[in-house]
């Protein structure tokens, strides 16, 4: 929340109002999902509700607010169209280095935008093709990248206004501080509105690196390594036809254990899921 209102703003100063548009700058600036976004509400209720419990506000600003309803998306490509992206990464090449080093470097490597934006050069090694980042669950990670993003990210830095930070990306204007998230995405809407093309958020080019790797038959494992995901459960949303074949192996274990029953069994006339390891005594 700290990226939208001020991290000093008191607490008895939200309104419904205020999370109401908070909520709509998540879902239309920022991309985040409808799943995503029930878990923010969700989360805005229990703290609102918490700090009025506890005294700190006299109302509950949260106590109304609704949670989106999540439809079934039609398409399950929730990344950018390769062809689009090929596009974005030739039109920065030609106009500005900073820009499209920075899309190279998410568009190879799938790092989160909080964490791209924080990159420091003191944690970047263009020799072992290294970069190490302040991720999501509040934990250090490395990303791996070719010899290609190795040279173009060495050319930025050459290139880079002398500052007394350590950070990677700069901002375009002088003092030249540190690039913001909500920077990149303007940069990354510019781009697209200059192509004519959807405009598409960075986090969407996380989801572009995990499908391009699902595409390549790579495993759930090395799809969710590459990507730094907690589980392999996060992975699985970039490969759908992998999942119609676990279903699939599913229903052939089922098959296995049951040879005589066409369905498996059932209770009540229901179909039942099952277990495909029994303890049995």
């Amino acid at each position: 929340m700290t990226s939208y209102f001020s991290a000093m703003r008191p607490l008895t100063d939200f309104t419904h109002s205020d999370l109401v548009r908070f909520i709509s700058y998540c879902e239309n600036e920022r991309g985040v999902s409808r799943a995503s976004l029930r878990q923010y509400t969700a989360f805005l209720r229990a703290f609102f509700k918490w700090c009025n419990q506890s005294g700190y506000t006299e109302v509950d600003p949260a106590k109304s607010l609704m949670s989106p309803k999540v439809t079934q998306r039609p398409d399950p490509v929730r990344g950018i169209p390769t062809h689009h992206l090929r596009k974005m990464l030739d039109y920065t090449e030609q106009c500005n280095l900073r820009n499209y080093a920075l899309l190279l470097f998410m568009s190879v490597t799938g790092c989160r935008v909080s964490a791209a934006s924080k990159l420091e050069w003191s944690r970047l090694n263009l020799e072992t093709y290294r970069a190490q980042v302040f991720e999501k669950g509040q934990r250090w990670v490395y990303y791996e990248f070719d010899s290609y993003t190795a040279d173009v990210l060495a050319h930025w830095l050459q290139s880079r206004p002398a500052v007394d930070h350590d950070y990677v990306w700069t901002s375009e204007r002088q003092p030249y501080g540190p690039i913001k998230p909500a920077s990149i995405r303007q940069m990354l809407q510019k781009v697209c509105d200059h192509l004519k093309i959807p405009r598409y958020t960075p986090h969407q080019i996380r989801h572009s690196v995990g499908e391009m790797l699902a595409s390549h038959y790579h495993s759930e494992l090395a799809v969710a390594s590459a990507l730094n995901h907690q589980d392999l459960k996060s992975a699985r949303h970039y490969m759908p036809r992998r999942l119609q074949e676990t279903y699939q192996l599913r229903q052939e274990i089922v098959a296995t254990i049951y040879p005589d029953r066409e369905c498996g069994p059932t209770i009540e006339g229901r179909k039942t899921i099952v277990p495909y390891l029994r303890i049995v005594d």
